[in-house]
């Protein structure tokens, strides 16, 4: 367990110190500073920059609370599983930071989605003309894209 929890610390350290570091110091924060100086190119490497130094800066932060948890005796899940290497949007979010959004799902959003409904339930038998459709579409900024996916694996598109 020791050897373990060394590893996972090790590997987190280098994920957050090395790779998210020196993506951001030497080529994302350039590239966001004044993005007018490089070609298009350039500034699309540095949005794919970006979206690599969040993950390794989220999933070593991970990786070492796992590798200090081990060293105290506790045992974590993994918290990310290759997003980037997802499919979809739906496996993009099943893969990325599961406890938090395992977390969330268990304590927020299943207590909020039940109250949302007792809510707009009553708005629509009080208000049948105006169903309120904006105010759900913006509580959901993830709606449009799961939607999608879902309608695209009912339709076989």
């Amino acid at each position: 367990m020791f050897a373990r929890g060394l590893f996972f610390i090790l590997i987190g350290l280098f994920k957050k110190a090395v790779i998210s570091d020196y993506i951001s110091l030497n080529f994302v924060d350039r590239i966001f500073d004044n993005p007018g100086l490089y070609s298009g190119l350039e500034n699309l490497l540095g949005i794919y920059g970006y979206a690599m130094q969040i993950y390794c800066d989220f999933s070593g932060y991970s990786d070492m609370a796992i590798g200090i948890a081990l060293l105290l005796g506790f045992h974590f899940p993994l918290n990310f599983n290759a997003p980037y290497a997802a499919t979809n949007i739906s496996d993009f979010w099943r893969r990325w930071h599961i406890s938090l959004s395992t977390w969330m799902r268990d304590y927020i959003t299943f207590h909020w989605v039940e109250t949302t409904k007792e809510r707009d339930k009553a708005v629509l038998q009080s208000h049948p003309y105006h169903a309120a459709w904006r105010p759900l579409a913006w509580r959901k900024p993830q709606l449009y894209h799961l939607g999608r996916h879902a309608w695209r694996g009912l339709s076989g598109a």
